[in-house]
């Protein structure tokens, strides 16, 4: 193959842009399986400390509120990707926190959750 590359410098472009290719495909397989199966977990873990402390159908405490980095810890993550979806949450207003309480809208986190594991499917 090397030499057949070396007769045809085109063949080795070509080559490489499959190469490039097959790289990007496993850096997104890579991020699939890491940081979007993450995001179920931290999703699942603030429902599973919520569900207990239900204030109506739709919304639940957690209190004391988690650091981050006690709920990477819990769900075997990093705190960055718990920080990224702690943001994503909060700013679609499926978690508040007020004082030392988390709110979480437990409905809605589990619909989002059932929501995008059908679409990934």
């Amino acid at each position: 193959m090397f030499d057949a590359a070396r007769a045809d410098p085109s063949l080795g472009v070509d080559l490489l842009r499959e190469a490039a290719s097959i790289a990007a495909h496993l850096a997104r397989t890579v991020i699939e399986m890491t940081v979007e199966r993450a995001r179920d977990r931290v999703r699942l873990e603030l429902v599973r400390q919520a569900r207990p402390n239900m204030v109506d159908k739709q919304t639940g405490i957690i209190e004391p509120a988690p650091t981050h980095a006690d709920l990477a810890a819990q769900v075997g993550s990093h705190r960055e990707e718990v920080t990224r979806e702690m943001s994503y949450l909060r700013g679609h207003s499926l978690i508040e926190r007020t004082g030392r309480r988390l709110l979480v809208r437990v409905k809605a986190v589990e619909d989002l959750y059932q929501r995008e594991r059908t679409r990934c499917r």
